[in-house]
């Protein structure tokens, strides 16, 4: 090539060079600008999120605000509406208010005898005339009447007060006169009173009543009346399959809520994964025993009238002066609801949480449902009287309810327990005999330590060194015989060393052999002292369980011999308990 051609190249590569130096600058101005922008763009997401944030807790403000402001207009709402309802309340039933509290004064006259016939007439005809529709008024002017002997006009009064409300009229008559101790008009309301009644939908206050003929706070004749009403409806409402499942349902879960904890069993905690089944099957079965224990309770509790029923009469005489009327429960209800909302701020879910609980102010029951209550419930205000009664009446259900828990344990019985301890298992029945579970055990160990003792060999690292030793002696050799004399020399004393180890190795496997062997044996018998230990652990605890469910049949004893006519109207006559006040 020519110089003139050299040159030109030498030209061209120059100018080529500055190119590339021209372009590596824009790429490393290209790199700072892509460098501010990826500053910028980190510069603008932090903004953004601080955004963000800012958004969230404008956002969270901006609920709390809300939701102040709907609890607020909630109980604002509240606070109008419940003003509306008193309003109505006050309009269309205040005036039963001065009825109420003149039934309560009247019953006090008729006890002290201070106020005069003529005074409990003029006040009971005056309430007449300015309450209309109420039950309570008439019955006010029926009592007026008893007290003048005025028997024509307190039997209009008494008809009329009737009329308004059966039920709440013939329970006042029949409470007002078992306070005079009149027992034989109280013989007759009773009836009157009980004729009208649906066993599938008792008010409240039947209980009363109920608790009255248990305790012999009645008469022979009234106890009767309540006695014969109660083997009616045991019959009619026995035949309904709903409500005695209800029954039997509720007896199981009482007795299933006394059962205990299991007691501990180390070695089958330790060694038998059923053990967890076992103990629940065991807490179980403990239900029995205390079933039996809450029927000595309930049944071993003091007979004879209760000292506390004669004022719980009076109060029950006073709800029905001074409750309100069934026209009034939705106002009242209604009042009750405003109310919860008002107390909790406007929180209208809070507030109907706060009442699902409240009774309804016509709730009713039917007489099983009742009878299940005074027998089960610990809370139940009942008298022990009516507690033996209801156990008595419940004797059926509460059978059911054994057999089937009894029937579950049975079922649930484990057929075979599993026993594992270093890598055996084997299951224990009743076919399976302590020996074999031995032989089993043995022959798994024997199995695992021959094959332990079987590979016990020389590591292919010691075949290796073997080899090295044997090569390096050859070569050691060769090397004395037509080589360097100090090579041979180093060879050989490789030779030697890796002789050593591989002997050292050889040495070394009967040991190893005989501690296999000496843990195997440790196994064996570590296992067959488990084996040992769990079956007879299996064995008491059989023994307990099958103990403890065969306490049910104690349990069906105690039931079966409980007959409902010895709790029913038991006569109490060497005490004859007073009302009058």
């Amino acid at each position: 090539m020519s110089e003139v051609d050299l040159g030109s190249v030498r030209r061209q590569l120059n100018v080529v060079s500055s190119e590339i130096t021209t372009v590596g600058s824009q790429v490393m101005a290209v790199q700072t600008a892509v460098g501010t922008l990826e500053h910028a763009i980190e510069s603008l997401g932090e903004e953004q999120q601080a955004t963000q944030a800012t958004i969230a807790e404008l956002r969270d403000e901006f609920a709390s605000f809300s939701r102040r402001a709907e609890l607020a207009q909630h109980r604002t709402l509240a606070q109008t509406k419940l003003i509306e309802v008193r309003q109505l309340l006050q309009r269309d039933f205040g005036h039963y208010d001065a009825v109420r509290r003149s039934a309560v004064g009247m019953l006090e006259a008729m006890d002290s005898g201070l106020v005069r016939p003529v005074t409990v007439r003029e006040l009971s005809e005056e309430l007449m005339l300015t309450t209309p529709h109420y039950w309570l008024a008439p019955a006010l002017v029926g009592l007026g009447a008893w007290l003048r002997d005025d028997h024509e006009l307190g039997r209009r009064a008494v008809g009329e007060a009737l009329t308004r409300d059966r039920d709440k009229s013939a329970l006042f008559f029949l409470l007002v006169l078992q306070r005079q101790r009149r027992d034989a008009a109280v013989a007759r309301w009773v009836e009157h009173y009980l004729a009208n009644l649906e066993p599938e939908a008792l008010v409240p206050e039947f209980r009363i009543v109920l608790d009255a003929t248990t305790t012999g706070l009645f008469a022979e004749a009234a106890r009767a009346r309540v006695a014969d009403t109660v083997r009616r409806w045991i019959t009619v409402l026995g035949a309904q399959q709903r409500l005695v499942g209800r029954q039997v349902e509720r007896w199981v879960t009482t007795f299933e809520g006394l059962r205990t904890p299991a007691p501990d069993s180390p070695a089958l905690r330790e060694y038998s994964p059923d053990w967890p089944r076992l103990a629940a099957l065991s807490a179980r079965a403990t239900v029995f025993a205390h079933a039996v224990e809450f029927l000595d309770t309930v049944l071993g509790d003091g007979h004879g009238p209760d000292p506390d029923l004669e004022p719980r009469v009076d109060a029950v005489l006073e709800r029905l002066t001074t409750d309100f009327d069934r026209e009034e429960a939705p106002l009242r209800l209604r009042a009750a609801e405003l109310e919860a909302v008002v107390e909790h701020d406007g929180d209208v879910e809070a507030a109907r949480r706060s009442r699902a609980g409240a009774a309804s102010p016509d709730a009713t029951a039917d007489f099983l449902s009742l009878l299940g209550d005074a027998a089960l419930d610990d809370d139940t205000v009942a008298p022990p009287s009516t507690r033996r009664l209801a156990v008595a009446v419940s004797r059926p259900w509460a059978i059911a309810a054994t057999d089937r828990i009894e029937a579950g344990l049975r079922e649930a019985h484990p057929r075979g327990i599993m026993i594992r301890h270093d890598g055996w298992h084997g299951v224990l029945d009743e076919s399976t005999r302590i020996s074999a579970l031995h032989a089993g055990a043995h022959e798994h160990h024997a199995r695992r330590t021959a094959a332990e003792v079987a590979g016990v060999r020389l590591a292919g690292s010691a075949w290796a060194t073997g080899f090295v030793a044997l090569l390096a002696t050859a070569l050691g050799i060769l090397s004395i015989l037509d080589g360097p004399l100090v090579v041979g020399v180093v060879l050989l004393v490789v030779a030697v060393v890796a002789a050593l180890r591989v002997v050292s190795e050889v040495r070394a496997l009967p040991d190893r052999r005989a501690r296999i062997l000496a843990d195997g044996d440790r196994r064996q018998k570590a296992t067959k002292e488990a084996i040992t230990a769990t079956v007879a652990a299996v064995g008491r605890w059989l023994a307990e369980f099958e103990t403890a469910v065969g306490n049910a049949d104690v349990l069906r004893g105690r039931l079966e011999a409980l007959d409902v006519d010895d709790h029913l109207g038991r006569p109490a006559a060497d005490q004859q308990p007073a009302l009058a006040r």
